[in-house]
C-alpha cells in the first residue's frame, strides 16, 4: 500500500497549497498586520508542504498486515520533526482500515499538524508558522484500486506574523487523477482545479 502513502502525502500537499492560496488577501478575517504576495504564497505552499511531507515520512507504514485486513483496525501514530530552518512540526495520524483481504472497502482517517515557530521561506523572507491544521479523509477501494473520489477536508488555522488564517475547504481527487479544491481559506472563497 505504498501507493496509498504517496496518495495521502500528495493530498496533504494539495491541501497545504490550497490553504495558502488565500493568505495574501485583504479580508477582514485574514492576516491584518502583514500580507503575502501571490509569488510568496506559491513558494510558501511548496516549502510548507516539504516540511509536512518530511514530518509524515517519520511515520511507520500506514497499511496493516494482510492477516489483520479481515477486521477493522484503528492505528494511531504521532510524529515530531524539526523544521529545516528552525522550529518544529508535530502531530498525529489516525486511520481506520475497513478493507478486506481482497482490497475492497474503505479507509478513513485524520491528520493533525501543529507547526511550532516552523520557519518557512516565502522566497523573499522567512516567516514563523504556528497553529493547528487538521485534515480528515475518506477513500474507497475495489481490489486495492481507488474506486471513488478521495475526499480530503482541511480545517483549523495556521498563524504567522500577519495574523490567524482559518480554513474550511475540501480537496477531491478522482480515480483518474483530477483534483479540485473548494471552500474558504482566510475568509476568501477558494475554487480551483489543479
Amino acid at each position: 500500500m505504498r501507493g496509498l502513502t504517496s496518495l495521502i502525502r500528495r493530498a496533504a500537499a494539495i491541501c497545504t497549497a490550497g490553504a495558502l492560496i488565500g493568505c495574501g488577501s485583504d479580508s477582514t478575517t485574514g492576516p491584518k498586520q502583514d500580507t503575502l504576495t501571490q509569488s510568496e504564497v506559491q513558494q510558501l505552499a511548496g516549502n510548507l508542504f516539504a516540511e509536512v511531507s518530511k514530518a509524515l515520512s517519520t511515520l511507520d507504514a500506514i497499511a496493516p498486515s494482510a492477516a489483520s485486513r479481515s477486521v477493522a483496525v484503528t492505528p494511531t501514530q504521532t510524529f515530531s520533526s524539526p523544521c529545516t530552518n528552525g522550529g518544529s512540526m508535530s502531530g498525529s495520524f489516525n486511520y481506520t482500515d475497513n478493507t478486506n483481504a481482497q482490497g475492497t472497502g474503505s479507509l478513513t482517517g485524520t491528520i493533525t499538524v501543529n507547526p511550532q515557530a516552523c520557519k518557512i521561506s516565502t522566497g523573499t523572507r522567512m516567516i514563523d508558522v504556528g497553529g493547528s491544521i487538521n485534515f480528515t479523509f475518506t477513500m474507497n477501494f475495489v481490489q486495492f484500486a481507488q474506486s471513488g473520489n478521495f475526499t480530503f477536508h482541511g480545517g483549523g488555522a495556521f498563524t504567522w506574523s500577519g495574523g490567524n488564517c482559518p480554513m474550511d475547504y475540501n480537496v477531491t481527487i478522482t480515480p483518474q487523477g483530477g483534483e479540485t479544491v473548494s471552500g474558504t481559506i482566510c475568509g476568501q472563497t477558494v475554487n480551483a482545479t489543479l
